[in-house]
């Protein structure tokens, strides 16, 4: 529980015997716990001993690897200062949403009104003469709207945007924006290196 959700397993360890925990919000939903009882082990076999030192080496490691992933990443991204830019992207969102989210509440959000307010009249149905418009620029080039649509379809069966509100569509495909410019990033930064030409990249593929 401490690797995979280390939140609730500090406010799980810090509850007594028989009480239920407030609300609990984390990263992915909310959480309400009681603890129902508590054991320890006097006498641990030789067997269990390895099987838990073995246990802790590896969520050390992991722990130890995703920080520093997450800190290599953060470093590229910071190098590049990359900035979303507003029009295409209000576009992207506007043609996403007429995609996904129930035509009643798409109609209620007002959002192609919005967006024709905004940025004039605009044929939002079609993306085909918005392809070539630079979603988002860098230190050293731009992505465009072609380029998130491609990556977005390429993941689309797993990426799940927020629906509930006008807001929270916004924020979560704004997320969905920085997670391919990291992606973006990173594979040119592999390819700078050469990364695809190594015998292990090529046997993965």
């Amino acid at each position: 529980l401490e690797m995979k959700n280390p939140v609730l397993a500090h406010i799980v360890d810090s509850l007594a015997i028989g009480t239920v925990s407030l609300p609990i919000h984390v990263d992915d939903g909310w959480y309400i716990v009681q603890l129902t009882g508590l054991q320890k082990s006097l006498i641990i076999t030789r067997t269990e001993e390895e099987r838990l030192r073995e246990d802790v080496h590896r969520a050390l490691v992991q722990r130890t690897s995703d920080r520093r992933s997450d800190q290599y990443v953060n470093q590229i991204i910071l190098d590049a200062k990359p900035t979303i830019e507003r029009r295409a992207f209000d576009i992207v969102q506007t043609y996403l949403e007429m995609s996904i989210v129930p035509h009643d509440r798409f109609v209620g959000w007002h959002m192609s009104d919005l967006l024709v307010k905004k940025w004039g009249p605009l044929d939002f149905t079609d993306m085909e003469p918005f392809k070539d418009q630079t979603i988002v620029t860098y230190r050293r080039g731009r992505l465009t709207v072609a380029d998130f649509l491609r990556w977005y379809d390429a993941r689309s069966t797993g990426i799940h945007l927020a629906v509930s509100s006008p807001q929270s569509f916004f924020a979560s495909l704004e997320g969905i924006v920085w997670r391919m410019v990291r992606d973006k990033l990173l594979v040119q930064r592999a390819f700078t290196k050469r990364l695809q030409l190594r015998a292990a990249v090529q046997k993965q593929k």
